[in-house]
Formats: structure tokens, C-alpha cells, sequence
């Protein structure tokens, strides 16, 4: 009886199977002669194992499976009818058992690996979100890096924080020595007025930290309190996170260059804490997680500081270069060396364009008397006032140069022969009519010059015979007994 009933439980894990399947198994069992059941135990182990893998994904349908069971039992011949009916009842318990047990697993691994998925979900949104501010990061970086003024800079700092990295309030703290103090410079969805009423003393922390360790501060309620944050900068706290409309606030020191200078002397430089950047948010969570993207953002704010000083500083000391190299030292006039340069580009833009351009030759009458007379001081003095009032007599678009020694060159563009002697003409009095010191002693008992004028086509399309030109006009204007204006061709 026992194999009997071992028997029969194989057959009916069997008859769990579709119902194609099943129907084939019970069709492949024989007529049972007797009491007993002539089944080959192992083929039908050797079955089972080989449906075993399939019985498993089937266990949810364990009512369904039983009632193909009872089909198939009804399909064999048994003869111990009280036995049957046992053995029914025995595999009906058994397969509910089986079936809850089976369910209360299914359900609670599904609910494991829910919390699993959840959980990968909320992680890769994490990482999508920090990639995403990555990118932003990244674009805000490089527009810094691409700005040399330093205003401009300064002001987009804020600016972008809130508008492209989504922050609440920004601002922006420079480091004021004389005052021993921190003062706005910069700041977004704030007032000035309202920064400007808080007094931010920076011998006091965490200002003294910032500055002085370079260590970044969160100021919210359970983070600090009054052992780690003196008293005076508690107080206003509150305030700042009032002003800026946030629950928590993130200071973090700027470092960048103290001296440019000395970097490009020495190629290298010291660093200082130029300023300090708060940001602030309304989500403590938001902006912990921005702890580490914020201060790579300062980082790269000290470093684009120091290359606009030290591009400002290129930039002034080049263009100072370039304006000694074609300034006169003592009159602040065009040099000889620009003077050759301008003119020959000038007749090309009127030869270019069929215009007409002038050129005047100017010297003081009798310069190396009056230096021999009063001096190589009061000499310099002349000169300086002569340039002075080329200045004011000539018009913008005029190049006023020294020509050298007591000479002087006037390139004057888009301008006739008449209308350049009206010009000279006009200088000459201007200067007849100054008063110089010991101008009496002259020869002609004032201070005086004379002038030579030639003009584009009319004299030449040369630059060395228009200069030829305007000479021989100034020399013979110098025959023709000084003070006056001459111009060769002319009456």
C-alpha cells in the first residue's frame, strides 16, 4: 500500500503539468491489474526530474493543477475506492498547503525585489540628476573662463548659480582689509540694501576660518551652534537666511592670486582668500549633495580670478608698452617712429578712397637761442606748451607728432591744401599770442614758429616727396623772415 501511494503522488505531480501533456503521461500508464499499480518507479523519477523545472513555474496555478489531478485519477482503474478517497483528500491538503506557502514566498520576494528596484530607481535618478549638474557645471566653468573683465565676472558668478544650477540665492563677499570686514560685490534674488545692513566682521568665525584656514562652513540651525560660531555672527544668521530667502546656507572660501605681478616675475605666486561665496537653498538635502559641485565652482572661480588679474595686468602693461613705444616721452605727442608708420598709412586710405590728405611741418623760431639763453629746462617748458597747444587748436581725427628735436608734424586726413594752411595759419597765432617766459629776449622780441604745408595728389603721391614737399615750404617760410606759413607752389 505504501508504494502504492508513493506511486500514485509521483503520477499526480505528473498530472500538474498543461493539459496536453498530462493527457499524454496518462495515456502512456496501463490498465492497473489487481490491487496494485505495475509502474516503473525510476522512468517516472527519471520523468519527474526531467519535468521539474517546468513543474516549478506552474506552482501558482496549484488549484488548477489539482483539478487536473482529479482528472486523472478519475481516469484510473483503482480498485481500493476508501483508499482513493483518502489519498484524494490527503493530495487536496497538501496542494492548498503547498499553494499558500508557495504564494506567501512568490508574494514576499516580489515585494524584496520591488524595495531592490526602488531602490536602483532612486539611484540611478540620483546619478542622472548629479550628471546633469555636471554638465551644467561644466557649461557655467566655461563661460567663466572665457570672461576678462572683471566686473562682468564677478557679476555672472551669482547669476549663474541661480539661473542655471538652480539655486535658491547667491552672494558674493569680498574681503575688505581697512574695514576688517566682509562687503557685498555680488549677489542674486537679494537687495543691496538689505546685505549692506548686516555687519560681517571677519575676525570672528567662522569668517576668521574661511579667510584664514580656508575651511567651508554650512550655517543651518543643527549644524552649528554657539560653541562653534561666536556670538556676534550667530546673531545675524538668522538674518542671512531671512534676507536670502533659505534654511540653509553654504560658505565657501575663493583662493586666488594675492599678487600677479610676482606670478609672471617669478612664475609663481601666492594665494589668498579674495572673497568667500554663500549660497543658499531652502532644501538642506539639495545642497549637501551640491557640497562637493560648489566647491569645485570656487575652485574654478580662484582660478579664473587669478588669470583675469593677471590678464588685466598683461593687457595694461601691453598697451602702456605700446604707447610708450609711439609716445614722445616729454611733449605726450606721436613719436617720429609713429609718424612714419601713419602717414604712409594714411596716403594708402586716400589713394584708396581719391581723397585728399595734408601734412604740416612746424618749427620753433630761434629754439636753440632760447635753450642756450634759459636753459635746457625752460627749453622742455616750450616745447610742452607748444604740444599743448597743438591739442587744443587741432581737431580729433588730427595726428599731432614730434618730429624731432624742436620740430613738430601734423598729418591731417581728408584735408585740402587751403583748408590745411587755415589750419597752420590759425596755430601760428594761437602760439604768437602765448605767453612763454623770456619770450622778450627773442630776436623777434616773442616766441614764435614758422610752417611748411604739402598735400596729397596735389604735391605728390610719395610719401618721402610729400615730407620733401612740406620741408621745402618750412624752410622757405624760415627765408621769408620766420613766423609765418608757406607751402612750395604756393602764393
Amino acid at each position: 500500500m505504501k508504494r502504492f501511494f508513493t506511486t500514485f503522488r509521483l503520477i499526480w505531480e505528473m498530472a500538474k503539468i498543461q493539459n496536453e501533456v498530462l493527457a499524454a503521461d496518462v495515456k502512456g500508464t496501463t490498465t492497473i491489474p489487481g490491487n496494485y499499480i505495475r509502474v516503473h518507479q525510476d522512468d517516472l523519477k527519471e520523468t519527474l526530474k526531467n519535468k521539474l523545472s517546468f513543474i516549478s513555474r506552474k506552482l501558482k496555478n496549484r488549484v488548477s493543477s489539482f483539478i487536473h489531478a482529479i482528472t486523472a485519477i478519475g481516469r484510473l482503474k483503482i480498485f481500493d475506492k476508501d483508499s482513493l478517497n483518502t489519498e484524494v483528500k490527503y493530495i487536496e491538503q497538501t496542494v492548498f498547503e503547498k499553494t499558500q506557502m508557495t504564494m506567501r514566498k512568490f508574494v514576499e520576494e516580489n515585494i524584496a525585489l520591488e524595495k531592490e528596484n526602488q531602490w536602483f530607481r532612486q539611484v540611478i535618478q540620483q546619478e542622472r540628476n548629479y550628471s546633469q549638474m555636471l554638465i551644467k557645471l561644466n557649461n557655467v566653468t566655461q563661460n567663466l573662463f572665457t570672461i576678462t573683465d572683471r566686473k562682468v565676472l564677478l557679476k555672472t558668478v551669482t547669476s549663474s548659480l541661480c539661473e542655471e544650477l538652480n539655486f535658491n540665492s547667491a552672494v558674493l563677499w569680498i574681503y575688505d582689509k581697512a574695514q576688517n570686514k566682509l562687503v557685498p560685490i555680488s549677489w542674486s534674488n537679494a537687495t543691496l540694501d538689505s546685505l549692506n545692513s548686516l555687519d560681517i566682521r571677519t575676525d570672528k568665525r567662522p569668517y576668521s576660518d574661511l579667510l584664514n584656514h580656508r575651511k567651508s562652513y554650512f550655517l543651518v540651525d543643527d549644524m552649528e551652534g554657539p560653541s562653534q560660531i561666536d556670538n556676534h555672527n550667530l546673531s545675524h544668521i538668522h538674518q542671512l537666511r531671512e534676507i536670502l530667502d533659505s534654511e540653509v546656507l553654504f560658505l565657501i572660501p575663493i583662493v586666488s592670486l594675492d599678487n600677479p605681478e610676482e606670478m609672471i616675475e617669478n612664475y609663481q605666486g601666492k594665494t589668498q582668500t579674495s572673497a568667500i561665496l554663500m549660497v543658499g537653498h531652502k532644501s538642506k538635502k539639495r545642497l549637501m549633495e551640491s557640497k562637493d559641485l560648489l566647491q569645485r565652482y570656487a575652485y574654478a572661480l580662484g582660478l579664473t580670478l587669478g588669470h583675469v588679474d593677471v590678464y588685466n595686468f598683461l593687457h595694461e602693461n601691453y598697451r602702456n608698452f605700446k604707447q610708450q613705444a609711439i609716445t614722445d616721452g616729454l611733449t605726450g605727442l606721436y613719436n617720429r617712429r609713429f609718424f612714419n608708420d601713419e602717414l604712409d598709412r594714411e596716403l594708402q586710405r586716400s589713394a584708396r578712397h581719391f581723397l585728399k590728405m595734408s601734412l604740416i611741418l612746424l618749427d620753433v623760431d630761434h629754439f636753440k637761442k632760447y635753450n642756450d639763453n634759459n636753459g635746457h629746462q625752460a627749453g622742455d617748458d616750450v616745447l610742452k606748451k607748444v604740444a599743448a597747444l597743438f591739442r587744443e587748436t587741432t581737431r580729433i581725427c588730427d595726428m599731432e607728432c614730434r618730429y624731432g628735436g624742436e620740430e613738430f608734424a601734423l598729418i591731417l586726413p581728408e584735408t585740402s591744401k587751403i583748408q590745411a594752411l587755415m589750419i597752420a595759419e590759425k596755430l601760428r597765432k594761437k602760439v604768437e599770442e602765448t605767453y612763454f617766459e623770456n619770450q622778450d629776449k627773442q630776436p623777434l622780441g616773442n616766441l614764435t614758429v614758422s610752417m611748411g604745408v604739402s598735400t596729397f595728389p596735389d604735391d605728390s603721391a610719395q610719401v618721402k616727396q610729400l615730407i620733401e614737399k612740406a620741408d621745402a615750404g618750412l624752410y622757405k617760410a624760415k627765408e621769408y623772415g620766420r613766423n609765418c606759413v608757406m607751402a612750395v607752389g604756393a602764393d
